[in-house]
């Protein structure tokens, strides 16, 4: 976004086991992981909610969005759930520095997973120097 990876943040203080900000990234991947994935597996689902097919715009409007973050069966994934529509569900590998987008989708049933905190929907924020005119 602007020429950062950044898509957003987890506040730090947000998950316990992460006590410093923590962005969230959108890899391009591959057929298995991120946005190349994402379009491939979901893409139906993708031109539903976001017209122009584009899976960076809609990865960015849901991560405005607040949402739950829960475990996983996996010890390096988190989930994050936005019921805002569209309803969405997120899974984010934990790397060294930063969460990577790994899927998104629609699942409008039930967590059974544990609820670690809240997502307050923070978009990165990058300051630009202002253009003189």
């Amino acid at each position: 976004i602007n020429g950062h990876p950044d898509f957003s943040i987890i506040p730090a203080g947000t998950l316990a086991d992460f006590p410093a900000d923590t962005p969230i990234r959108l890899p391009a991947g591959d057929r298995k992981y991120g946005a190349i994935h994402i379009g491939a597996k979901h893409g139906h689902w993708v031109k539903k909610h976001q017209p122009n097919g584009c899976v960076a715009t809609l990865v960015h409007r849901k991560l405005s969005q607040p949402g739950r973050i829960f475990t996983t069966d996996s010890s390096d994934k988190l989930s994050l759930m936005m019921r805002l529509a569209p309803e969405a569900f997120m899974v984010l590998k934990v790397m060294d520095g930063f969460f990577s987008v790994t899927t998104l989708y629609l699942k409008n049933r039930s967590i059974d997973d544990k609820e670690l905190g809240r997502y307050n929907g923070e978009w990165a924020v990058f300051r630009q120097k202002p253009v003189p005119l």
